[in-house]
C-alpha cells in the first residue's frame, strides 16, 4: 500500500516580520464600523442628556419641538444617528464590493488613472 499523505503543517507566511498586512477592505470595512460606533456613542449620550433636560424641566416637552436644535441632546442624538447610518452604509457596501470582488482604487491611483492619454 502506498501511503501519500501530506504532513500538516502551518501555511507559508510572508517574508515580512509581524505577519502580512490587512487587506485594504479590512481596513475600510475597521474604519466604518468606528464611525458607526462614535456614532452610537453620541446618541446615547444625546440621549441622555435630553433626559436630563426633560427631568429638570418637565414643562420641556411642550414648548419645544422634536427637532429643536437648540438642545444639545437633541443636537448630539442627530448627529450620532447620522453617523451610525454613514457607518453601517458605508460598512454593507465594503462587504458587498468584497463580495463581488471590486477592489476600490485609491485617490492617488485614480489620480495617475486620469493623467494616462
Amino acid at each position: 500500500m502506498d501511503d501519500t499523505t501530506q504532513p500538516i503543517a502551518l501555511p507559508p507566511t510572508p517574508d515580512r516580520p509581524g505577519g502580512p498586512p490587512p487587506a485594504p477592505s479590512t481596513s475600510r470595512l475597521l474604519r466604518m464600523v468606528l464611525v458607526g460606533a462614535g456614532g452610537l456613542v453620541l446618541l446615547v449620550i444625546g440621549l441622555a442628556w435630553d433626559a436630563v433636560l426633560h427631568a429638570r424641566d418637565p414643562g420641556l416637552a411642550a414648548t419645544e419641538g422634536v427637532f429643536a436644535v437648540s438642545n444639545p441632546g437633541h443636537l448630539l442624538a442627530g448627529i450620532g444617528i447620522a453617523l451610525v447610518a454613514v457607518g453601517l452604509g458605508g460598512a454593507l457596501a465594503t462587504l458587498v464590493l468584497e463580495a463581488r470582488g471590486v477592489r476600490p482604487r485609491s485617490t492617488a491611483a485614480r489620480r495617475q488613472r486620469r493623467r494616462r492619454p
